[in-house]
């Protein structure tokens, strides 16, 4: 998995929030840092759920493909089962 270093909405939010907090502003910096963090979660949540919506695409795919070599190798080759072609060529 190829992991990189994103500088998005929630990072530029928390360096402002610091700077705020740094100044007069402590709590207009507080909520604005709680802000970055609760926007930088629903991030990571989004992408864990797009990473998931992509494996179980993959694996119906795969299903699916499988299922049409069964029909097609029984279509052309007789009514063999997976486990007898598995037994004549082991």
């Amino acid at each position: 998995m190829k992991q990189s270093v994103e500088f998005g909405y929630p990072e530029t939010l928390l360096i402002a929030s610091t700077f705020l907090m740094l100044g007069d502003q402590f709590t207009v910096g507080l909520v604005l840092c709680i802000l970055s963090v609760l926007s930088a979660i629903v991030r990571s949540a989004i992408r864990i759920q797009a990473q998931q919506q992509e494996s179980d695409d993959k694996n119906s795919f795969y299903q699916q493909l499988n299922s049409l070599g069964t029909e097609l190798a029984n279509a052309l080759g007789g009514k063999e089962t997976r486990a007898e072609t598995e037994k004549f060529y082991h």
